[in-house]
């Protein structure tokens, strides 16, 4: 069995006393730090540090369900971030009611991806999934609108996220979709590897969302609570804070995926192929007692070591421990 390096260990909020800090901090600014310590024993390092969940910035994240939809499709031009098309390809300008059905995707622009919201035709309460485009059906009759949800996560070269989400539906008697409601948010750069942003956070609601590189696999948990998940091209975890209960994921990247994914939200072209194996595992548990005022998470992140010697030096390619930090 090859050798592991536990590469971050970080706590965020109450855990040792920690005070409270700003409601939220500015887009790129570090997170204040409420201690910092490291431990490093062959072939494991530790780094540990207390942070104040609230220093998070604030989200209005729309949810994943789609509620009642409306009886016609509400006026609005079609979205300039969002096409539909036929399986050829060539832009549905018209469909007039009574033509007979035709099958369409629904596909996102500009690094946009589209999944269908939890309701009539979506396999989970819990949880939906983007993709660069799905499937869907042109009736020609009347038939109950499709709630949609597409979203574009991007970022710049130092890690400063954005993240839009628009919310609409897709009528498919008139083979049309229309956006009711936007929102941009910003979450913040939690943990990094290799100098790369591997995992991005905000507070929303009652609960915390982290954004997951693409690629990731992962597996949710939560007791006195629900987690939601959002899988496919922009994966992200939102666990809920309730004093009493707990949360949870364990998600696992590779590394050549991670600098795809990077170089996907900056608008580059991706890099060449895998050059390396081994895989990045992180997770984030959530924790408040009953007796605790203050939730606890732990954010945790493991990245395979290429050397085992922590007493040599580390090549460029091995994820030493101070790669693997927390902005």
């Amino acid at each position: 069995m090859s050798p592991r390096r536990l590469g971050l260990l970080v706590l965020l909020g109450a855990a040792g006393g920690a005070h409270g800090a700003a409601a939220g901090v500015p887009q790129g600014q570090p997170l204040p730090r409420e201690a910092d310590h490291h431990v490093s024993s062959a072939p494991t390092w530790i780094d540990t540090a207390a942070f104040d969940p609230d220093a998070l910035p604030a989200a209005e994240i729309p949810p994943i369900a789609s509620g009642t939809a409306p009886r016609a499709l509400p006026d609005g031009p079609p979205p300039a971030d969002l096409e539909v098309r036929t399986a050829a390809g060539r832009p549905i300008k018209s469909f007039h009611r009574g033509r007979a059905p035709l099958d369409v995707e629904i596909a996102g622009a500009r690094g946009t991806h589209v999944g269908i919201l939890a309701g009539r035709v979506s396999p989970s309460p819990r949880g939906i999934e983007l993709r660069p485009s799905i499937p869907m059906k042109c009736e020609g009759t009347a038939t109950p609108l499709v709630a949609l949800r597409w979203e574009r996560f991007a970022a710049d070269p130092s890690g400063a996220a954005t993240v839009e989400m628009a919310t609409g539906w897709f009528d498919p008697a008139g083979c049309r979709a229309v956006a009711v409601a936007r929102t941009t948010l910003h979450p913040a750069v939690i943990a990094r590897s290799r100098g790369v942003p591997l995992l991005y956070a905000a507070r929303a609601g009652h609960g915390l969302t982290f954004f997951l590189p693409q690629g990731s696999s992962f597996v949710v948990d939560a007791m006195g609570g629900e987690a939601t998940t959002v899988t496919g091209e922009n994966p992200r975890v939102t666990l809920p804070l309730t004093r009493g209960g707990s949360a949870s994921f364990a998600a696992t990247v590779e590394p050549w995926m991670l600098g795809t994914w990077k170089a996907g939200v900056e608008g580059n072209p991706p890099p060449p192929g895998p050059s390396e194996g081994g895989s990045i595992r992180f997770g984030v548990d959530v924790l408040q007692p009953v007796q605790e005022p203050r939730p606890t998470v732990l954010v945790r992140v493991e990245a395979a070591a290429a050397n085992a010697d922590p007493s040599k030096p580390a090549p460029v390619s091995d994820p030493g421990p101070t790669d693997l930090e927390l902005d």
